[in-house]
């Protein structure tokens, strides 16, 4: 899965690929269908989101 968010990651900041790695190690991948909400507007929460397609 590195493979789908390291052109994210260094489309936002050119980081090393060890980097690019160890956030790819401790990330959770989720499928959401379509028209789910991720989240919403007001709440609080300490994650980052990626969208690899869709």
């Amino acid at each position: 899965m590195q493979n789908k968010i390291s052109p994210i990651i260094n489309a936002v900041s050119n980081i090393s690929k060890k980097s690019t790695g160890k956030i790819a190690d401790i990330a959770k991948y989720k499928h959401y269908k379509k028209g789910e909400l991720i989240t919403s507007v007001g709440q609080k929460n300490n994650l980052e989101y990626f969208i690899t397609s869709g």
